[in-house]
């Protein structure tokens, strides 16, 4: 099940549904995760919130983020993905408010414990998607761009290496910020510009095999930038 449920933007929603009961009923059997079940129980975590059950996600991500704490430390690569990940319920359930500070606690930490690495590249992100969201575009694109040299840099290293999955993840996250770049360009009045940056990611994941929910998010924003862009309109 745990596969299936790390996987659940990959597969309908029906199946996801199916597995509902049983997630559920393992997350209030085992009402304390511990080190050892870590993994399982973020995936669950992660599940709940795509599923529209918040609540319980809230409660375990944080749950999750003491544990970081606890076994990790404070100031550590997990518990900085840790602080992301309770971001994100707050995020998507468009309470950016309660989601800022979690995202900048979590840049934060990964930036003060790995500052050249895809974690905090991606946390940068998502910070930048805070700014984009408090209209302040600028900033926005200053971190967004930063990102975007550090996902380049270990993608060249990965591409060195010859390790294939290694540049298939690193493709993925390079696409991420060239799409963001991309949306910012367009709301700035360069939908030109946001084109530009924003095509090789789109012509790259329309290729991705395993998970196809990077395919349509990719459409998506191709389709926001195409349209002449407004507020209201782009997404982060």
């Amino acid at each position: 099940i745990d596969s299936k449920v790390n996987n659940a933007w990959n597969i309908s929603y029906e199946e996801n549904c199916q597995m509902e009961s049983l997630v559920y009923s393992v997350m209030h059997a085992f009402e304390e995760p511990t080190k050892e079940s870590f993994d399982y129980f973020e995936h669950f975590a992660t599940f709940c919130w795509i599923q529209g059950n918040f609540d319980l996600s809230e409660d375990y991500e944080k749950k999750l983020y003491q544990l970081s704490c606890k076994e990790w430390g404070e100031w550590s690569v997990h518990t900085g993905a840790a602080a992301l990940r309770v971001a994100a319920v707050y995020h998507n359930q468009a309470d950016y408010a309660s989601a800022r500070p979690w995202y900048e606690k979590g840049y934060e930490i990964q930036n003060q414990v790995a500052p050249d690495t895809s974690e905090n590249a991606q946390a940068m992100g998502k910070v930048a998607r805070c700014y984009a969201q408090n209209h302040d575009y600028e900033m926005s694109k200053q971190l967004f761009e930063k990102a975007y040299h550090i996902q380049e840099k270990i993608l060249e290293k990965h591409t060195q290496d010859g390790n294939a999955e290694g540049i298939r993840k690193a493709n993925i996250e390079v696409s991420f910020m060239r799409q963001n770049l991309g949306k910012i360009y367009a709301i700035q009045g360069e939908a030109d510009k946001g084109y530009e940056m924003a095509l090789p990611s789109y012509e790259f994941l329309k290729t991705e095999k395993k998970e196809a929910s990077l395919v349509i998010y990719a459409m998506f924003t191709m389709a926001y930038i195409v349209k002449p862009a407004t507020e209201c309109m782009l997404s982060f």
